[in-house]
């Protein structure tokens, strides 16, 4: 069966996975931006890259609006639309909002775009187009075709007033029965979504899986049902909310993509006979595999008797009576967070969860409460826990190295020199050049250089074509700036000719983090997944001369590596995870040195080492940051704690002397390393959830940028 025409179609895809007031998800970035590569691939579908637009984070409703209705009045065959982040609903649970990056959800009409206006646009729009998906990941997702009441069975005159179509008996192509609209959701009416820690959301990740792995024995094509099935049927087997389909004519059942676990029959023998085959060993294939639920440290509430509900949720769910279902008990959230909305009902208990702004846009990267957010969460407890066995406290022992000992060091001045404004969106990463004269800033594919004197831009933006950018970081010599990439590639840009030298690739996701060494020889660069023949969560070192790979990825962490930092004197490496742990490298034989650090109850976002690398400081969503002692791997102190959500970056002052940690409470606090006591007042101005921290060589500046899509110059007197 003919699959849809290419040209003819178009794809708009958006994964909203920063927010302003509601809680990151890191991991629906990730999984929008893959089904945009699927959606390209040839072995899959073959849309031409200018049929499929991937929208940014920040779009507004109108921008979405407006891709969309642009997309529907372009296809004539088939028009695909894809939504994932936040779902909220309303009071009577019976008005479905897509939150976008602004949504408040005390305030519905703030910053969200109700689905009956998208419906409209799609159907409107898309009236030329033979055939119209709807795939939504998000919270209550169902009721985007329940029209208050659970349906199961939907018929024709019915659905075309669900999608506000007319009933046109002289449509011929309907007749025909190619005709049609599907709409594909992620949970019912009145369920959540879940996502595990740090990767895709589960439904847009086994939809993945099946237009990546295929489906042995079916034919050479799948249509919207085989898939939907499929993902059905591996998302029951490990215990999830279970999907929904609604459509009319042949909009489900016809051919959508190629069939990649598909092999034709080979050739009839003939009277030579060929060579045989060279026997391989393999696994069976993913999709036949048993579902193996992913490892947790909590149990919701089950959905069914026969469905546990494993895994962690990407839904805080309602922290009192669903306002739609009064009878529904509260499930378990994360952590407390002070000041913190969670949610549209009132009263609110104190919530426990853990969240992370995933850099770059992952990476500003992973919400609400009975409206219906999507967000993870975590049952880990707090530092002040008294059955919190998560790592060494040394605070009743004398640390080997360094000693702290008592000061009066008083808090800096602090002036706030006007923003860098410009960046088209969420500000990433900050660097300066080893000799503070410029200061590299990345947002979305672009990465800028300004004169950090007088504050403009030297020359223009340069062009990641990959994709987002995540982390920029300047070569010692200050030669050579190296940014990583959602695109899979890490990206080298001579800074005085501003040309972009021969890439490093070979990753299966994300790139994460890249650091220099400090004679700048070599180059660590973490990522989602690792090499692309890898199967762990890795961290790799690469000679910058020849720009290969030395030696096996750093396999040992069990989630996303998102930060990567060497050791002053070059022989050591840190990489912090979202499985919460801190690991140390011995750079020369690649081997772990010693215990994983652990104590985080929450996703390590960055690591950093003191200038005379006897410590390692640590940030974390867990809100708190750490002081390691790198010796010992023992921790130094009391967690450092002031910020009042997750901590996001963090960074030593020239001396060691002191600690500069952002955080999704939008401000910037300063610790003295020593007393482990915060100096002075926070840093406010920024008004999104503050991504990267900097100091210049000389210790007088320091540079933060944020979600705002601003970078902030501080002088410290």
């Amino acid at each position: 069966m003919a699959l849809p025409d290419p040209r003819a179609s178009r794809a708009v895809l958006i994964g909203v996975h920063d927010y302003r007031q509601l809680d990151p998800l890191p991991g629906v970035q990730l999984g929008a931006r893959r089904l945009a590569q699927l959606l390209r691939d040839p072995r899959v579908w073959g849309l031409p890259r200018r049929n499929v637009t991937l929208l940014h984070a920040q779009a507004s409703a109108n921008e979405l609006l407006e891709a969309v209705r642009d997309a529907g009045e372009a296809a004539t065959d088939t028009l695909i639309v894809y939504f994932a982040g936040h779902g909220l609903r309303d009071r009577g649970a019976e008005q479905l909002y897509l939150a976008l990056a602004d949504a408040d959800d005390e305030h519905l009409e703030i910053g969200t775009l109700e689905y009956p206006s998208l419906r409209r646009v799609i159907t409107g729009a898309g009236r030329r187009a033979s055939r119209r998906i709807t795939v939504l990941d998000c919270c209550y997702s169902g009721l985007a075709i329940s029209m208050g009441g659970d349906v199961s069975v939907v018929d024709r005159p019915s659905l075309a007033r669900l999608l506000d179509e007319q009933e046109d008996e002289d449509d011929d192509v309907g007749d025909q029965g190619d005709y049609g609209s599907c709409v594909l959701t992620s949970a019912a009416r009145t369920e959540p979504s879940f996502t595990p820690p740090g990767r895709y959301p589960d439904f847009t990740g086994e939809l993945i899986h099946v237009l990546e792995q295929g489906i042995h024995g079916a034919g050479p094509t799948l249509s919207i049902d085989d898939i939907w099935r499929r993902v059905r049927l591996r998302l029951h087997r490990r215990g999830r909310p279970l999907p929904q389909q609604f459509g009319h004519n042949a909009a489900a059942t016809r051919a959508w993509v190629r069939n990649r676990a598909h092999h034709p029959p080979g050739p009839e023998p003939t009277t030579k006979p060929a060579a045989p085959p060279v026997a391989t060993t393999s696994a069976p294939p993913a999709a036949e595999r048993p579902s193996q639920a992913p490892a947790r440290s909590w149990t919701p509430e089950p959905r069914h008797p026969e469905s546990p509900g494993q895994g962690q949720s990407r839904e805080v769910a309602p922290a009192t009576a669903d306002r739609g279902n009064p009878k529904r008990p509260a499930s378990t959230t994360a952590w407390p967070r002070p000041g913190r909305r969670s949610g549209n009902a009132s009263p609110r208990p104190i919530l426990r969860r853990r969240t992370f702004v995933m850099v770059g846009a992952v990476i500003t990267a992973l919400g609400g409460m009975s409206a219906g957010i999507l967000a993870t969460r975590d049952e880990s407890r707090g530092d002040d826990d008294p059955t919190d066995m998560s790592g060494p406290e040394t605070t009743s022992q004398t640390p080997t190295s360094p000693q702290p000992t008592p000061s009066t060091r008083s808090a800096p001045e602090v002036q706030a020199f006007d923003a860098l404004t410009g960046h088209p969106d969420t500000v990433s990463s900050v660097a300066f050049s080893p000799d503070g004269k410029l200061l590299a800033t990345s947002s979305r594919d672009t990465l800028r250089l300004w004169h950090v004197g007088t504050r403009e831009q030297f020359g223009k933006p340069l062009t990641d074509p990959t994709g987002v950018i995540s982390s920029v970081a300047f070569s010692p010599d200050g030669e050579l700036i190296a940014s990583s990439s959602f695109g899979q590639v890490v990206q080298l840009w001579d800074v005085s000719t501003r040309t972009q030298g021969k890439p490093l690739i070979g990753y299966a996701e994300a790139v994460l983090s890249v650091a220099f060494s400090p004679d700048g020889k070599l180059l660590a660069t973490s990522s989602a997944k690792g090499e692309a023949s890898a199967s762990a969560y890795a961290a790799s070192i690469w000679d910058v001369a020849t720009r290969k790979q030395l030696g096996k990825p750093l396999t040992g962490h069990a989630l996303f590596v998102w930060s990567v930092a060497f050791s002053p004197n070059g022989k050591v490496l840190a990489t912090g995870s979202n499985d919460k742990t801190v690991l140390l490298w011995d750079v020369t034989t690649h081997n772990q040195l010693g215990k994983p650090l652990t104590g985080h109850v929450g996703a390590v976002s960055s690591v950093v080492f003191s200038p005379d690398g006897k410590v390692l400081a640590t940030s974390s969503w867990d809100g708190t940051a750490r002081l390691w002692d790198v010796t010992t791997h023992k921790r130094l102190g009391k967690p450092l704690t002031g910020h009042t959500g997750s901590v996001l970056s963090v960074a030593f002052s020239p001396d060691g002397k002191v600690l500069a940690t952002g955080g999704k409470d939008k401000t910037v606090l300063l610790w003295d390393v020593t007393t482990h006591k915060q100096l002075g007042k926070p840093l406010t101005g920024h008004t999104g959830s503050v991504l990267s921290v900097a100091f210049s060589p000389d210790g007088k500046l320091l540079a933060t940028s944020s979600a705002d899509r601003t970078v902030r110059l501080w002088q410290l007197e």
